[in-house]
């Protein structure tokens, strides 16, 4: 399972740096980093857009993990998997916005890259995260009709004893 993780952000990495390189190959750095500066408000909102979301499903997953379905988890091994990968998500839009808002203020353009490189890496996290609920998703669906059926056999195992 280690390693498919590791595998999972290693693509993440590469594939933001594909999405980074491409634009600057096509149109030049300086039209890039013109682009990125002309549409930053726009990219703030987003990943704050994109926080209110993740942050949503984060405390959504933690409610379910309160409960038996948290056990479930426990019991697949899988509880710190999801937990930290939807925690993660939020971690990088939020080191990523600040960092936006500090270059901002300091005003300095030999960070653009780095900027850019954050941002297009916080947008690939989030549509994973989309990944990770659908999964999780699937696992809570297992869970419930495992869930059901035991307890509907309980039921009858009671009205049998009585």
């Amino acid at each position: 399972m280690k390693k498919k993780l590791i595998k999972v952000y290693a693509i993440e990495i590469i594939t933001t740096g594909l999405f980074l390189i491409i634009p600057i190959i096509m149109v030049g750095y300086d039209r890039t980093a013109a682009i990125f500066a002309e549409n930053v408000d726009r990219i703030i909102v987003g990943l704050y857009v994109c926080l209110g979301v993740s942050s949503t499903l984060w405390v959504a997953y933690l409610t379910l993990y309160s409960g038996e379905f948290g056990k479930y988890l426990k019991y697949k091994n899988c509880q710190a998997i999801y937990s930290c990968a939807l925690l993660y998500v939020n971690l990088t839009i939020i080191i990523t916005a600040i960092a936006i808002n500090f270059v901002l203020i300091i005003n300095n353009d030999h960070y653009t890259i780095l900027i850019l490189y954050l941002s297009i890496y916080s947008i690939i996290n989030f549509i994973s995260m989309f990944w990770n609920a659908f999964n999780l998703w699937e696992l809570f669906s297992a869970f419930r009709l495992e869930y059901d059926r035991v307890k509907k056999k309980n039921e009858i195992s009671d009205r049998e004893k009585n």
